[in-house]
């Protein structure tokens, strides 16, 4: 037995026997409604000497945690001495240690443990073995359920299928899930087909993000996409019906221009198709060969045409003139 875990008995005395044990709750009350579990546990015992007659006094014990019922590798100890934490009180053979709340120290088994919540984490089978005045008692006991081990598998009272793991298994959210990343990214989503899947709940409206070599790939039953600023006073359709894209907006259906704005032109603005504005031209058009092009509003000149065949041809709705 190591040194520094004997404890010598008082010349004479009988032998310490414990004849029966009771694993009890230790309570502890909050304001939360949710149960947390304290990390000690109620132990209690009736201690007799030899000849069966209970003791009273204070007495060094040792609470030892081991892996199995004999042998094994000792996981945790918990001490209860008179020189460290303070004995234990015995009266009428009677005592009653809230294990954890003395002096507990890592075992000599593999791992470093140093309190009892780390111990029931890792272990889910153990056994008790008792040192009282330097002589350890036998056999060992198994640590059965207390009343708070019904809610191991809990969270401040929340089931395990509530938190999101860090396995590689499948997880469902009832619920809103709000990421908040700060100046960081809030979500960041990876797939070996896309970054992101959403649908609303009858799959009518549905988008990917990150899908093959487009950022986002969105599909509805009114339209692909729907776009509007906060006041609602702009707003565009992407895929709407067989347009490739619809817009409305107080101003103008749709704005476009370059980087620098030398170029800019705006579509259906108040009662204009089209009005085009550039620092070389308002407007250019050509075929696709080249060989008939067209500016409109290009310097002085309301249109400059030029083609292979002639510059510009125009005709009545009949063709009577042309």
């Amino acid at each position: 037995m190591d040194s520094a875990r004997k404890h010598d008995r008082e010349a004479g005395a009988p032998l310490p026997t414990l004849l029966f044990f009771v694993f009890g709750l230790a309570l502890s009350f909050g304001v939360s409604d949710a149960a947390v579990p304290p990390d000690t546990m109620n132990y209690q015992g009736v201690l007799r000497d030899a000849a069966g007659d209970p003791l009273d006094g204070n007495f060094d014990m040792i609470f030892l945690f081991f892996d199995s019922a004999s042998a094994g590798n000792e996981i945790l100890l918990d001490q209860h001495l008179a020189s460290g934490s303070g004995a234990v009180s015995v009266s009428g053979g009677l005592f009653n240690v809230a294990l954890g709340s003395g002096s507990v120290v890592d075992g000599s088994g593999p791992g470093y443990y140093s309190t009892l919540s780390d111990v029931f984490r890792n272990y889910g089978a153990l056994w008790l073995e008792i040192e009282v005045a330097g002589e350890r008692l036998s056999p060992r006991v198994k640590v059965l359920n207390a009343g708070y081990a019904h809610n191991a598998g809990s969270l401040e009272g929340r089931p395990a299928a509530e938190f999101i793991d860090t396995s590689t298994s499948s997880q469902t959210k009832n619920g809103n899930l709000t990421l908040d990343g700060g100046s960081a990214t809030g979500l960041i989503a990876r797939g070996a087909l896309r970054g992101g899947a959403f649908e609303d709940t009858d799959s009518s409206g549905y988008a990917y993000l990150a899908n093959g070599d487009y950022g986002l790939r969105a599909y509805g039953d009114a339209a692909g996409g729907y776009f509007e600023d906060s006041s609602g006073s702009g707003h565009a359709w992407v895929g709407v019906g067989d347009d490739g894209i619809r817009g409305h907006g107080y101003r103008a259906g749709g704005y476009f221009a370059d980087l620098d704005s030398s170029g800019y032109a705006y579509i259906a603005i108040g009662e204009r198709g089209l009005n085009a504005l550039g620092n070389d031209v308002g407007g250019y058009l050509k075929d696709r060969n080249n060989s008939g092009r067209s500016w409109v509003g290009f310097g002085d000149r309301g249109i400059e045409a030029i083609g292979d065949e002639m510059g510009g041809a125009f005709k009545d709705g009949d063709g009577t003139g042309i």
